[in-house]
């Protein structure tokens, strides 16, 4: 296994007919980091070095992200769930902790369920038990600029847009920093248009409603108080379905937690893992 450039390992593993990559850093529980739609592992970095707690942070690039293969066909969140376990068992890792963010969420849920001997404990970010309103609105046109050829600078303005929380905006060259610095790291962090499809198509047909009541894992549900993609009362409701759930509002937050709230959600899943 090579050096990460984060101080643990960098892997690539054959699972499922594909190349998956990932890193794990640190000493401790294992924590395995679910991401959101089209965002690669690095972008759980800033939250990661944030952390007080002692854990050894698993992340990966499911199929379509980051320095993964592209699926070779459909995806489902139950399908990213069973990669997500067949990853854990060729790292010889039985029980972990979870966290996911938004698409993340969902595949933490799917893994409750279908692995739960595997499930130690989740937080949830920005996560509804399914998508509804603005953000399946938001899903849906992205989806439908991605068939038709839209630019990524336009993807990446319009995504942003919809993500980022409305103060932010307050300052626009720093968005527009951000923009210029997706631009210029396609290669790393963009994705096809056929993954990019893929994901967000699981998404789409993702519903966990019928199945939360079953789910006995303790769970942190995070909201962003400025989070239009899933506002807080969808997140809040996803609390309440759950058995052993707590919610917590970060008021300022939007939905790309990870770019604008790292230290607050390193400091959401410290409070997991001393309470597990």
């Amino acid at each position: 296994m090579p050096p990460s450039r984060k101080g643990g390992w960098a892997l690539k593993l054959t699972l499922h007919g594909g190349t998956v990559a990932c890193d794990v850093i640190g000493d401790g529980p294992p924590l395995l980091f679910l991401n959101g739609l089209g965002m690669p592992r690095s972008g759980w970095s800033r939250v990661v070095a944030s952390l007080k707690s002692p854990c050894r942070a698993i992340l990966v690039d499911p199929p379509g992200s980051g320095e993964s293969d592209d699926p070779r066909g459909p995806l489902s969140i139950a399908s990213l769930a069973d990669d997500a376990s067949r990853l854990l068992e060729a790292l010889a890792v039985g029980e972990v902790f979870l966290a996911g963010t938004s698409m993340g969420g969902f595949v933490a849920l799917e893994m409750a369920r279908r692995h739960r001997h595997r499930t130690r404990g989740m937080v949830l970010f920005c996560t509804p038990s399914r998508l509804d309103g603005w953000g399946r609105f938001q899903i849906e046109t992205w989806l439908k600029l991605r068939r038709e050829g839209a630019s990524p600078e336009s993807l990446i303005r319009l995504q942003l847009a919809a993500t980022l929380s409305s103060s932010l905006f307050d300052r626009l060259a720093t968005v527009e920093a951000m923009v210029a610095f997706f631009v210029d790291h396609q290669e790393e962090l963009g994705q096809s248009d056929g993954a990019f499809v893929a994901q967000a198509q699981a998404c789409l047909d993702f519903d966990g409603g019928p199945f939360l009541g079953d789910i006995d894992c303790p769970a942190l549900v995070v909201a962003g108080g400025a989070d239009r993609m899933v506002p807080p009362a969808q997140a809040e409701a996803l609390h309440r379905g759950l058995r052993r759930s707590r919610f917590l509002l970060l008021p300022d937050g939007g939905h790309a937690l990870a770019v604008t709230e790292s230290a607050a959600m390193a400091a959401a899943i410290d409070s997991l893992l001393a309470a597990s």
